[in-house]
């Protein structure tokens, strides 16, 4: 499945939090219906970064439906990283020309500079927790037929 990923100015940053609050997941917009139309049982992608004050660190929650392929690729050129923290389910990922399996729990970094996509794998959703150290969002590239369909 194509995806329409438009370019986006940076994620507002609210203020610090001076005290620590938890905040629910829920709460963050899913970015996936809002932003490019996609129904919650395909993909759920909601981007904590602003819910939570964040400055230096980036922090998401994303949700692959059962079987949901996507396409369309990203990095963060400049630098910094991503941990994929896959907590259920099964999946693979694909960073530049290579495609890894994943199965929960279990864990892996990418340096901003690589292309990377992940799907789900199987009849269960995959969930993940990213984290990074994006200072510029909207800097972000994306390659649209990085992983075809059929591959």
């Amino acid at each position: 499945m194509a995806f329409p990923w438009p370019r986006r100015s940076p994620v507002e940053i609210i203020a610090p939090v001076e005290q620590p609050e938890v905040v629910a997941i829920a709460d963050a917009p899913n970015w996936a219906q809002t932003r490019f139309g996609l129904v919650e049982a395909e993909l759920e992608l909601r981007i904590l970064r602003g819910v939570l004050g964040c400055e230096h660190v980036g922090v998401s929650y994303l949700r692959f439906g059962p079987g949901w392929r996507l396409t369309v690729g990203h990095r963060h050129p400049g630098g910094g990283e991503e941990v994929y923290v896959l907590v259920e389910g099964s999946a693979r990922i694909k960073i530049e020309e290579e495609i890894l399996q994943m199965r929960a729990p279990s864990a892996i970094r990418v340096h901003g500079d690589q292309f990377r996509a992940i799907r789900a794998d199987g009849d269960m959703a995959a969930v993940f927790v990213a984290a990074g150290t994006i200072d510029d969002p909207s800097a972000t590239e994306f390659a649209p037929n990085f992983w075809p369909e059929d591959e």
